[in-house]
């Protein structure tokens, strides 16, 4: 046999061992290609009980929700505030960038307070945030002087009774009044702290209480701001036990205490009894007795003082007063 180990410093043996060592390790290579051969044909066992996690997309709540038109009226409306009016989607998906916008737009009048609170409900969304950093009616303290109008001239005249997270209740002095469930109604408030207007609508009434709803945007009135308003209307004065026509004239300045009118070829004088008409022509005039105090311009004025009255007619009064200042600014 030949000697291989006759080229080499190494003994038989060792080279024997060697060349096995290889051939084992080349069998084993061999062995894990088959075997993974196999593997790879056979269809992959999924373990038993253990579902893949897929992570879920993302419901859009433009997607969920349906809005009528009135609801995507103010939507679109609301939507100027944003820098990209036609970016409506911003609002449905963003909550606390909606209530800013309602915060802005009840401000400044471009969105109905109570449309907006329907359409957060709706969306639900957080209605308590919608006065946050404004007063609202819940600071109005109870025993407060309360009157409420529609939009029909009903009045109904009392005081707070209860002040809740959603609801006002006011006793009232009077059952006779047409405020059913669901009017909205202009509220003013009189208390010592001060004078508050604000919108609200009915929820629920009997004859001695009426339930109405909290509002996010109130107004607080100055007192002073509405001793007198300087202001033109007309106005009819019919001398009190005088059996003719009544004199057709126009107010100077009015208040709540009285008025001054244009003496028509001066034929009213100081010291008689008058009922004095505001807005004779329109379809809730308001006639008040009183008495003409003095004359001054040379008798081309009359002052006219009123006499008491009572609380539905004084807040009829005081209510015209603020319209008649609304219309002169």
């Amino acid at each position: 046999m030949y000697d291989f180990s006759s080229g080499f410093s190494t003994s038989t043996t060792e080279v024997y061992l060697f060349i096995g060592l290889i051939a084992f390790l080349a069998l084993l290579v061999i062995v894990a290609q088959i075997r993974k051969s196999r593997n790879a044909k056979k269809p992959r066992k999924k373990k038993p009980g253990v579902a893949p996690v897929l992570k879920p997309a993302r419901s859009r709540r433009a997607d969920l929700v349906s809005l009528n038109s009135s609801e995507q009226a103010i939507i679109e409306h609301l939507a100027w505030f944003l820098k990209d009016p036609r970016r409506t989607d911003r609002l449905l998906e963003d909550d606390r960038l909606l209530l800013r916008a309602a915060r802005q737009g009840i401000r400044e009048g471009i969105v109905p307070e109570l449309a907006v609170v329907r359409l957060l409900n709706r969306l639900n969304v957080d209605t308590s945030q919608l006065g946050k950093g404004a007063r609202t009616s819940k600071s109005i303290p109870t025993g407060a002087e309360v009157s409420l109008s529609d939009s029909e001239m009903n009045l109904a005249v009392g005081t707070l009774l209860l002040s809740g997270e959603t609801a006002m209740i006011v006793k009232l002095r009077s059952s006779r009044h047409k405020l059913d469930p669901g009017k909205s109604v202009e509220v003013l408030c009189n208390s010592p702290e001060g004078m508050y207007r604000f919108q609200s609508s009915v929820i629920a009434r009997d004859n001695k209480q009426i339930s109405i709803r909290q509002s996010f945007r109130v107004e607080n009135i100055q007192r002073r701001k509405f001793r007198r308003r300087q202001v033109e209307r007309v106005c009819e004065v019919r001398i009190a036990g005088v059996a003719r026509e009544s004199i057709t004239t126009q107010t100077i300045d009015i208040s709540l205490g009285g008025s001054a009118v244009r003496n028509i070829k001066r034929r009213l004088a100081t010291g008689l009894p008058v009922q004095y008409v505001l807005d004779p022509d329109s379809r809730a005039p308001l006639s008040i007795s009183g008495t003409v105090v003095r004359l001054s311009q040379r008798d081309k004025v009359a002052h006219i003082k009123f006499a008491r009255m009572d609380e539905e007619l004084r807040h009829r009064l005081f209510r015209r007063v603020l319209a008649a200042g609304r219309a002169s600014t």
